[in-house]
C-alpha cells in the first residue's frame, strides 16, 4: 500500500485543525445564551484543550489501523506516544504557569501567553500526529 505523500499529510493535519476550530465555535455560538453581546469571549477562544484532544484521537485511530496491519512497531508507538504526552503534560502546566492574568477577577486568558502560543502549540501535537504518524510507519 502506497503511503500517502508529505503534502497530503500536512494537508490532513490542517483540515483535522480547521474541522476541530469550526465545530467548537459552532458548539460555543449556538449554547450561547447571551442576548445582545457578543458569543464568543476571551475564554471562548482558548482552543489548546481540543486540539490536543484531537490530536490524541488522530494518533489513536491512525495507531490503532497501523497496529493491526502490524506495520507499526512498538517504538515508533512509544515515540508518537511520547510526543502526545509531552503536549499533554506540556501545554497546561504552561497555561497554568503563564496563561493567566491573575490580577482580574476572575482571572482571564493573557492574549499571546494564554490563547496564541498554547493554540500553536497543541495545533503542532495535530500536526506531528497526523504528518509523522504516517512518516513513522513506512
Amino acid at each position: 500500500m502506497a503511503q500517502p505523500s508529505f503534502t497530503s499529510r500536512l494537508t490532513l493535519s490542517f483540515v483535522v485543525i480547521l474541522i476541530s476550530i469550526g465545530l467548537q465555535l459552532l458548539l460555543k455560538i449556538s449554547s450561547s445564551d447571551s442576548v445582545g453581546t457578543s458569543p464568543i469571549n476571551k475564554e471562548d477562544a482558548v482552543l489548546w484543550k481540543d486540539l490536543t484532544i484531537s490530536a490524541v484521537v488522530s494518533f489513536s485511530v491512525y495507531a490503532a489501523t497501523r497496529v493491526q496491519e502490524a506495520q507499526f512497531n512498538q517504538y515508533q508507538l512509544m515515540a508518537l506516544v511520547g510526543v502526545i504526552v509531552l503536549s499533554c503534560a506540556i501545554v497546561p502546566t504552561y497555561v497554568r504557569w503563564y496563561g493567566y492574568d491573575s490580577t482580574t477577577s476572575p482571572p482571564v486568558p493573557h492574549r499571546w501567553r494564554g490563547i496564541v502560543i498554547p493554540n500553536v502549540l497543541s495545533a503542532v501535537s495535530i500536526v506531528v500526529a497526523i504528518v509523522f504518524g504516517v512518516n513513522f510507519a513506512q
